[in-house]
């Protein structure tokens, strides 16, 4: 019969925690990629200055995806 010593525990939280992360940051850019692409589609164009302006950003820290314009509408 094997006692305790012979169990070897291995943590892989860290590798683990990894991989979710680099999951949620790829959903997140494919997401705020789309939603970019249709706030171009349904914005109204002029100029087609408003619509070019818009562009998205995923914040690893947070994580956040933001979609905007620098441009007032």
């Amino acid at each position: 019969m094997h006692g305790m010593a012979d169990v070897i525990f291995e943590d892989y939280t860290i590798q683990v925690q990894n991989a979710i992360d680099d999951k949620i940051n790829a959903t997140l850019e494919e997401c705020a990629g789309e939603l970019e692409s249709q706030a171009k589609r349904n914005s109204r164009v002029d100029t087609g200055k408003t619509k070019s302006s818009f562009q998205h950003k995923v914040v690893d820290s947070e994580p956040a995806a933001y979609i905007g314009s620098n441009v007032e509408y």
